[in-house]
């Protein structure tokens, strides 16, 4: 009960950073995603598979209702990269530390990146105005590509005391 509880403190604290701190340190109209990098680092340091898709899950929610984007495109892209991160995470890093958590924050925001753009692709095929279906704005990927080197630094300064957090709740 009391995991559940800082869970959720944890979750809405970084939901109120996530929406009124970051918005203020755009960046070529980037920012990075401190629910995702949380999710990311629990993908690492989470040992129980149904908490971290819990999370992750109530996450992409908040992410998907403040994104403006249709619905449940951003919502599957998180929880496929959440899941995917969790499955290299167990078995093909073994161990997590700082390096390995770091890196695999930017696999998964490629992953993300990329389930999002399909998805946002897809629902753009019954868009009459789009004349080439699979042209990509250069735009769009210069934007990832910042969000995705955001989401990095983020890792960089939140990797410590995220850690600290899990592994405190662990021993409870």
């Amino acid at each position: 009960m009391t995991k559940f509880i800082f869970y959720c403190i944890l979750l809405i604290a970084l939901f109120i950073v996530q929406i009124s701190v970051l918005p203020y340190f755009y960046f070529y109209g980037s920012s990075a995603n401190v629910l995702f990098v949380a999710a990311v680092f629990f993908a690492f340091y989470m040992f129980d598979f149904r908490d971290l898709m819990i999370f992750s899950f109530v996450s992409a929610m908040l992410v998907d209702f403040y994104s403006g984007y249709p619905f449940g495109v951003l919502l599957v892209s998180f929880l496929v990269a959440i899941a995917t991160t969790h499955f290299m995470a167990r078995n093909i890093f073994g161990k997590a530390n700082f390096a390995i958590a770091t890196f695999g924050t930017a696999i998964a925001s490629v992953v993300y990146f990329v389930l999002s753009m399909s998805g946002l692709k897809i629902i753009d095929i019954w868009d009459v105005e789009s004349d080439v279906l699979l042209h990509v704005d250069k735009s769009f990927i210069v934007a990832a590509l910042i969000t995705i080197v955001l989401n990095l630094l983020l890792a960089v300064i939140l990797h410590f005391p995220l850690k600290k957090y899990l592994y405190s709740l662990e021993k409870k």
